[in-house]
């Protein structure tokens, strides 16, 4: 987005929503007499550019996928998982490259600075969750990176429970979240607030379309303060930024 009150080297910055019209922000410069001039604006003084993922990072390397069904996974399960995730290996892999895609468009610039290949590895599986109630989450084994999908909760799509168009959006916002904890930049070991690690992740899956509106202002309202981790305090939950 072009400001054009910006001086020619503090031309652009970037703002991620799905609603422009809702966009303002503040310019403060100082004229040649000195004078400091302050001025709210909005979207319209912009320049709004829509530009997919895939045309960012058109480029990217994706990783080396390693898709596993546990072997506890009924077929039904299995089969309402295809039907949200894809058919075949080649579709599974080409939807788990879109979402981090999607992740580094929120997090990067480009390939330039996110790397040609920033998850080189990761081990995707479908099977029974260890952390009650979670739809998914990222870990690493011994192997490398991988992510966990609950299939208790793609159970439930075949038994009627939860119709497929919420849990195809439910995975894909979930997803959002988790990959981006493959992506973010991180400090050293003890140094980094949880809250801020979560955080970002929910910050770029609202920001994606990755929750619903009234999920979105139900979370903030019945929330714990702004700092505390991810159900640090059993079911309450962590404001979405």
């Amino acid at each position: 987005m072009a400001n054009p009150n910006f001086s020619s080297s503090y031309d652009y910055f970037t703002v991620v929503t799905k609603n422009p019209a809702t966009v303002q922000y503040r310019c403060i410069w100082n004229k040649e007499s000195g004078e400091e001039v302050s001025e709210w604006a909005s979207a319209d003084n912009l320049t709004v550019t829509n530009v997919a993922s895939s045309d960012v990072f058109f480029d990217i390397v994706p990783p080396t996928f390693k898709l596993v069904t546990e072997d506890n996974v009924s077929a039904q399960v299995a089969e309402a998982y295809d039907g949200i995730v894809g058919k075949t290996d080649e579709e599974k892999k080409a939807y788990y490259t879109q979402i981090l895609q999607i992740v580094l468009s929120s997090i990067y610039n480009s390939t330039v600075d996110a790397g040609q290949q920033p998850v080189s590895w990761i081990k995707c599986i479908l099977g029974k969750m260890d952390y009650p109630g979670a739809v998914a989450y990222v870990s690493g084994d011994s192997e490398g990176p991988l992510m966990r999908l609950s299939s208790e909760y793609v159970e439930q799509v075949s038994t009627g429970a939860v119709s497929m168009e919420d849990a195809t959006f439910e995975i894909r916002g979930v997803l959002i979240h988790e990959f981006s904890h493959l992506v973010q930049k991180t400090g050293a070991v003890g140094s980094n607030q949880p809250s801020c690690i979560e955080g970002m992740a929910d910050a770029i899956r609202s920001a994606c379309g990755g929750v619903t509106d009234a999920n979105r202002i139900s979370g903030a309202l019945n929330a714990g303060v702004y700092y505390d981790e991810n159900r640090k305090s059993g079911d309450t939950p962590c404001p979405y930024v």
